[in-house]
């Protein structure tokens, strides 16, 4: 059992590398509502989820969409900046070469990493 939290924790350690690209994206209105800081709630993969504070333990695990484009991703307190967009309900994080797509429901955003069959919460 103990084998899941560290899978995931070296599959979250290795988002936030691929994900340390710079640049900004499309300019969004600044009112709109997946702008802000996201702080993730679960991370799910390989049918297991869990709390991110029981696996990260050296800082928090955010996403901040910026109303021009940029982001900041912040996984177990390591920093990377990336490019968001958002296509009707769909929102896609590139970054350094890894593509995280999602969407809000409900005031939660999950974003996906397809590659890695991983799927992060937030709430703000």
């Amino acid at each position: 059992m103990r084998r899941k939290p560290i899978a995931i924790l070296l599959v979250l350690i290795f988002s936030i590398a691929t994900l340390s690209a710079c640049g900004g994206g499309d300019v969004v209105d600044a009112n709109h509502p997946a702008l802000g800081k996201w702080t993730a709630t679960t991370v799910s993969m390989m049918g297991f989820s869990m709390d991110p504070d029981e696996i990260l333990t050296s800082g928090e695990t955010t996403v901040e969409l910026k109303a021009n484009g940029s982001c900041v991703v912040v996984i177990d307190g390591k920093k990377g900046n990336a490019k968001w967009t958002i296509d009707g309900d769909t929102i896609n994080i590139k970054g350094g070469g890894a593509t995280l797509e999602g969407s809000i429901s409900n005031g939660v955003l999950n974003l996906e990493e397809a590659s890695l069959g991983m799927t992060l919460s937030y709430k703000k």
